[in-house]
Order: C-alpha cells, then structure tokens, then sequence
C-alpha cells in the first residue's frame, strides 16, 4: 500500500501514514492535528501542485514555527476542505457550488448560459430602504437621524447640510418626523433647486461603486439599508435571455431552478434521451455521479437554484464537502476538517459510508477530526498529544482501529495501536 511519508514534523515527529484509506487524525483541542494536516500536508501540497488546487482554502506555511516545518514524500493531487474558511460569492446557488448548472449548459450545447443584462446574474436587485435611512425619526439631522451619513465621513456629509439648510431653509435641529413631507422628500431624494441629488442617490451610488469593486466600502456595510427584489427580467434566476428563452425538455428555466437535486437524473435523461453520442454518456454519468454525491451529503432535497445564502451551517457545511468530492477525480488526496461534525445521525451514517466508497474507489482521505466514532470506523486512526516540553508534540498512537474498540473510548495496545 502506498504511504505518506512525514520526516521531522512538529518537533520530529515521524509518521508513515497509509494512502488510498481512510485516516482519522485526532489530538487534544485539534491543534496538533490541525498544525499536522492543514499546516504541513496541505501547505506542502499548496508548494508543490499550487495549479492542482481547486477549490482549496489553506492556511498559510509561515504560521508555522520553524521547529514545526518538516518533509513530506508521497503526495498526490491534493483538495482541501476546511468548513471554517470555505465561502462563496454573494448570490451564489447550490447548483453552480455542485458544478450541476455548468453541466445542464453543455446538455443545451452552450458553452455558457449567460448573465441577466438587467441584475448582471445576481438574480436580485437591490433598492435603498428608506425607513432603515432614518431609524429613528424622532432624532433631528444634527443629532444623526441620517444613520448612514453619521457613521461615515460625518463631518463631510455635515458641511452638506448646513450647505442644504441655507439654500431651501432645512431644519437640521427639528425631529425628523416634524420636518415634514415636502422636505424628507428632499434631503432623500434631492432637490432641483440645488446640486444636492439626496441620500438615496448617495447609497446607490456607493453600491456600484462596491460591486465593481471600487473604493473601500464592502457591500456589507450597506445591506442594513438595502431591501432585495427578485429580478423581474430573468424571474430571479440570473440567467440571460437567450437561456431564458430555452427550455429544458418543457421545463422553462424559472422551473427547472426549483427542481430537487434528486430529481435531476430524469430531467438530464428527457434532455439527452435523443443522443447516442459519447459526450452524451459522458454527461449522463457525471449528472449521475455529482446527484449520487449530493444526496449521500443530504443535499438531495435541495432546489438546483437555491440561493447558498440559504443554508444552514449543517447544510452550508455538506454543500462545502459535496463541492470538492463530487467533481470525479480518481486517486486524489483529500485533507478534510470535521466532515461529519453537527449533521444529523441519517445524514452522518450517509456521509460516512461516502467517504468509504470514495476510499474503495482509490481516493485517500485525511481527516482532522475529534468524533470518535468515525475513529472507529476509519481504516486508520493517530492521535497526537502535547509533548513534555511547551510547545512540542509527541504520538500518543495509531494503527488500525479495533474492531471491538468501544465508540467512545481510545485504548491502545502495547504497541501503541488502537
């Protein structure tokens, strides 16, 4: 069996772990473990196959101290998945996170579906919310009723008012809701009668400025004073117009997006039913292997255009899982945190016996993990501890699991297996 090979890592630690099985690294508050997998293994393989890697979040080898840094022999293609670190952009659907819209593209023959010309794929549009402007309407302008413009650049947007106060006669030490009609209009929404365009105008402008990436105001820091609409061009869906217009077998795309991930297989088998071509079976088996994938995680039930903004964190960190397992490659080294951690028993049972098939399938798993349970049922188990000096580690033990070995204990034989 082909091993990875670990030469003076954290304070001369040797270990010879097995590949194309699944191993379970353990270690009092997971630091050691962490340090082991995701400091040295990862970081490693970040330095030797960087253009391998994708998805991958890894952390960075200078955090490592340099009695920690250590060699390491025998690595393969590489993925890693850390559930505290994986993110998606804004907007993004389950579909295009399990790699299943791209491939429902090449169905159609397009090499892209193609973004709404009106809300650029984002499948919303964002409108200023005037209430959450002023919170608190019994504040006047001079006390900071204008939440926005006290939190940012007040002294600037202050020069303004008083600027706007000598011009039409604004009140800036009255109550907002005594100010009247006629003259909130004008401080939101500007004034002809000045070069003043209103504060609403100002938080769409700081909005574009934030999409385009402009500047240094993060769209978080305007969501309090936004409220989002479905796009009504593309029905929410962010796709262009010509994909709009296409339908999948009588499915137009509105509904496609609300088909469950499980049911995908007999809609690709409608679309494809008529192509007896290679990239045909192609496609079919992929569409077959990534559902196969997305279900075991407990995602079957999941809409293809479900928004990951969505999720739950049991589900964000299933979806996260099925992003890097699912894409098909063979033989490949996984570095996974805590796969099973906060899933409910059903799903974790289905997740487990994933995991082992990707193993029979030639896959090797590492996995950073305290579930003693999975320990017990991994192919092989090393547990770390803290050494005699600060700051050292030592191995506590591993090898293969017992087979009578009680879920929730970890004894050891002489030899320091379990």
């Amino acid at each position: 069996m082909a091993r990875l090979q670990l030469r003076g890592a954290l304070q001369s630690l040797d270990l010879d772990i097995p590949l194309e099985a699944l191993v379970v690294v353990s270690s009092p508050g997971g630091d050691a473990a962490q340090r082991l997998a995701f400091g040295l293994i990862a970081a490693e393989a970040q330095h030797q196959m960087a253009p391998l890697l994708a998805p991958t979040w890894l952390p960075s080898q200078a955090r490592l101290a340099p009695q920690e840094l250590g060699s390491v022999d025998g690595l393969r293609t590489t993925f890693v998945f850390r559930h505290s670190d994986g993110t998606w952009p804004a907007n993004a659907r389950v579909g295009q996170v399990l790699g299943m819209l791209s491939l429902l593209s090449r169905a159609l023959g397009k090499s892209d579906l193609g973004h709404c010309e009106v809300c650029s794929g984002a499948g919303r549009r964002a409108t200023v919310a005037t209430k959450a402007l002023v919170p608190d309407p019994q504040k006047s302008i001079a006390d900071g009723a204008i939440a926005l413009w006290s939190e940012t650049n007040a002294k600037f947007y202050s020069g303004v008012l008083q600027g706007l106060a000598s011009q039409l006669g604004l009140q800036l030490d009255v109550p907002w809701c005594d100010l009247g009609a006629s003259m909130q209009t004008v401080v939101l929404y500007g004034s002809p009668e000045s070069n003043f365009k209103g504060v609403v105008h100002d938080v769409e402008r700081r909005l574009v400025r934030s999409s385009l990436g402009r500047g240094a105001e993060s769209l978080a820091s305007l969501t309090p004073y936004l409220t989002w609409q479905a796009c009504q061009v593309c029905e929410g869906t962010g796709l262009g117009r010509e994909a709009f217009a296409s339908s999948f077998v009588g499915l137009g795309v509105a509904e496609l997006y609300e088909v469950a991930i499980a049911d995908l297989p007999e809609v690709v088998e409608s679309l494809l039913t008529c192509s007896e071509s290679e990239a045909a079976h192609s496609l079919r088996a992929q569409f077959v292997r990534r559902v196969q994938a997305a279900k075991a995680l407990g995602l079957g039930a999941l809409r293809l255009g479900q928004r990951t903004e969505e999720l739950d964190e049991s589900g964000a960190r299933s979806l996260r899982l099925g992003e890097v397992l699912s894409g098909g490659l063979c033989k490949a080294l996984y570095v996974l945190e805590e796969p099973t951690a906060e899933l409910s028993p059903a799903v974790r049972e289905s997740t487990v016996e994933f995991l082992q098939k990707r193993v029979s399938a030639g896959d090797s798993l590492i996995i950073v993990s305290a579930d003693a349970q999975l320990a017990s049922e991994a192919d092989w188990y090393v547990m770390l501890e803290a050494g005699d000096e600060p700051g050292t580690v030592r191995l506590r033990g591993q090898g293969r699991p017992s087979p009578t070995l009680d879920r929730g204990a970890k004894r050891m034989t002489e030899d320091g297996e379990f």
